[in-house]
């Protein structure tokens, strides 16, 4: 059996017949494309919870009427429930990452700031019976699990 494609520009993977309907969806990562996202509300009624710390997603978030079934948490998702520094494109290519390695291969300008973190185990423990969990964090995914398993 394949996966369901959801979104339109940043696609997804995901089985849709494996979400109940009305269920609990948890989003780390959501950039500026939520169509992933806003598919499940539409079509399975779900609950999402978008969880996001970027200077360019919270614009977008305060640009946008208040959807129905989305909560947007800004924070980032991290292996640690410290403040972690966010680095992000302020021109041209949009990245943005808690990874200090992580860098601009055009050499764009970047902004460095404090956010506020949450680990995976308290978000978890704040949000009860998850349906799908997407994180897409910039290579901190593994990090984050990794955390989570101990």
């Amino acid at each position: 059996m394949k996966p369901d494609t959801i979104g339109n520009k940043d696609t997804k993977l995901c089985f849709k017949h494996l979400i109940p309907r009305n269920s609990l969806v948890l989003s780390a990562g959501l950039g500026t494309d939520i169509s992933a996202e806003t598919n499940l509300i539409a079509e399975k009624g779900c609950m999402v919870v978008g969880i996001d710390p970027c200077i360019l997603t919270n614009q977008i978030f305060h640009r946008t009427k208040m959807l129905q079934n989305f909560m947007y948490l800004r924070y980032a998702l991290s292996s640690s429930e410290n403040d972690v520094i966010m680095t992000e494109s302020t021109d041209g290519e949009w990245i943005a990452s808690t990874d200090a390695s992580h860098y601009s291969l055009t050499n764009n300008q970047t902004a460095k700031y404090k956010v506020p973190s949450l680990t995976l185990t308290n978000l978890l423990s704040i949000f009860k019976k998850v349906s799908y969990l997407k994180i897409d964090i910039e290579g901190e995914e593994y990090n984050i699990i990794r955390q989570t398993e101990n």
